[in-house]
């Protein structure tokens, strides 16, 4: 997974594209991304 969020991150890859090279699943992708938008909210 943090493989995943790091390919997000520092590339231009689409979900479709990272969830293909590091077989996480879009739902999981989409879930954590959303869950660390959320966490850096409240820290800010």
């Amino acid at each position: 997974m943090n493989h995943a969020i790091e390919l997000r991150q520092q590339t231009k890859k689409t979900i479709k594209e990272i969830c293909a090279i590091t077989g996480v699943s879009q739902a999981a992708l989409y879930r954590k991304l959303r869950e660390l938008k959320k966490d850096e909210k409240t820290t800010l």
